[in-house]
């Protein structure tokens, strides 16, 4: 438990440092460059995460998942490394032939094609990180993985900053840099894979196993991709760019509560599906409980919180129109991340029994909702319609994926302190309601009064502290 405990602390702490990346480039990019080219940015880099998926054919999770049931690991990757690259070539062209096309389609400007030019290229370059990723996933050495990819966010944003402040590039310009900063990064990331497994000749063994879970892996990926990434496409779609870059700058404030939930999802993954291949069906019980408080607990009062001061942090990161227009979306897309780390946590689970088609059928399902949400209220509601569609659809995945896992273990949730998370939150809500400090007394007073009325409530326990304690000294 205390090397779990260990690898979530670690990759907590590396997936903060991620985060930043997405909030200091709002400033970054809107302040110099403005809305509608970070808008552009981010919407490329949203049509190149959705194609690079594709491309992977759930591989990235085929290689966890199989490369302790083969005695080729090395032949396994290399196999489906040339496979996937090969793939990904190939879309990459595609996309570069079609560059105008998508430009319009997506930001309704023609100016923004060359963007996608540079976005072919990284899909390539996309596809060899996250295989690179997968590898040391399933050799479980997620605290080196983490390390290197905070390593990988800081090298991006330092060349962004260092193009547009020493050579005032433009928006081009940017996405050439991140894309050369990735390809830095795959070379440190192979330069480590090589020489810590070597190089193997690839090979037809075990790949059609592997694939046969990847495929329905990547189903749900895809699907996942297309939740978190089809409203903005859509909103670029009904309302150009600048929409896209008011609406992706509260997307990126809001992706901050996915530091609660992703490194229980890099860590539970392998975990759990060694604890399932060892019939040990009771401690995936307890991971799971406590992941699911732990979500709870952290996620409920940060909505809370951005209610109370996200406009102010939106227009400290960005511009007085941002903040404007884009506070109410910064609180519904909280509420949708959260949801979204729920997700996250059942499809592991389902993963990990060689059990991937329910996660793909139901976010499956959830994308085509949304997209058909997204299309209905956009043009009525704006970017705050899109911010709802995604939140109904996350939460509703949530909801069947938590009902459909319970025949195949049943994960009994603590329901008496959850209700005294929501109570505590409300009423810090409220209280800082009232008194209306400035944001950043808020920000400073609002965690200890939280704090101090879960423990005086019973939220959090003896037990809670002797597994923080175990946490750290894993």
């Amino acid at each position: 438990m205390s090397r779990v405990s260990s690898d979530v602390l670690v990759s907590t702490l590396m997936q903060a440092s991620l985060k930043v990346r997405g909030l200091i480039l709002i400033p970054l990019l809107t302040l110099t460059l403005g809305v509608a080219e970070y808008g552009a940015y981010m919407q490329v880099l949203a049509v190149v995460s959705i194609l690079a998926n594709i491309c992977l054919l759930g591989s990235n999770y085929g290689i966890v998942n199989y490369a302790h049931n083969t005695e080729t690991p090395k032949r396994l990757f290399s196999s489906l490394f040339l496979l996937t690259t090969t793939l990904a070539v190939f879309v990459g062209a595609l996309v570069a032939v079609n560059a105008e096309l998508l430009a319009r389609l997506t930001l309704r400007a023609d100016r923004f094609a060359p963007l996608f030019l540079v976005g072919s290229a990284y899909i390539v370059v996309t596809v060899v990180f996250q295989l690179g990723r997968a590898h040391f996933q399933a050799n479980r050495r997620v605290k080196l993985f983490s390390t290197f990819e905070a390593v990988d966010v800081y090298l991006s944003v330092g060349s962004i900053a260092f193009a547009i402040i020493v050579f005032d590039t433009g928006i081009s310009g940017v996405l050439v840099v991140t894309l050369l900063s990735r390809i830095v990064s795959n070379i440190l990331l192979y330069g480590i894979i090589v020489r810590s497994t070597g190089i193997a000749r690839p090979t037809g063994t075990d790949v059609i196993g592997c694939l046969r879970f990847s495929i329905g892996a990547l189903g749900n990926k895809l699907s996942q991709k297309l939740l978190d990434r089809t409203d903005r496409i859509l909103v670029g779609y009904f309302l150009g760019a600048g929409a896209v870059g008011i609406y992706s700058a509260a997307y990126s404030v809001s992706y901050i509560l996915l530091l609660y939930s992703r490194p229980l999802s890099v860590t539970f993954f392998p975990e759990f599906s060694q604890r399932w291949a060892n019939d040990d069906h009771t401690t995936i019980q307890e991971y799971t409980a406590s992941g699911l408080r732990y979500l709870a607990v952290l996620g409920l009062p940060s909505i809370a919180g951005l209610a109370l001061i996200g406009p102010d942090v939106l227009e400290v990161l960005s511009t007085q129109d941002v903040a404007q227009l884009g506070g109410v979306v910064l609180v519904i897309l909280a509420g949708a991340m959260l949801s979204r780390g729920v997700v996250e946590i059942y499809t592991q689970l389902f993963y990990a029994t060689n059990n991937s088609r329910p996660p793909a059928l139901i976010q499956g399902s959830a994308a085509i909702g949304n997209a058909l949400l997204n299309v209905v209220m956009i043009p009525v509601w704006g970017i705050e319609g899109a911010a709802i569609a995604s939140l109904l659809s996350f939460a509703c995945s949530a909801i069947v994926l938590g009902v459909l896992f319970q025949p195949t273990l049943r994960t009994p949730l603590p329901w008496n302190k959850f209700w005294v998370t929501v109570v505590t939150t409300f009423v810090m809500f409220v209280v800082f309601l009232v008194i209306d400090l400035s944001w950043i007394a808020t920000l400073t007073l609002a965690p200890i009064v939280y704090t101090a009325m879960l423990f005086t409530l019973g939220g959090v326990d003896r037990s809670d502290l002797e597994t923080i304690v175990d946490t750290v000294q894993g």
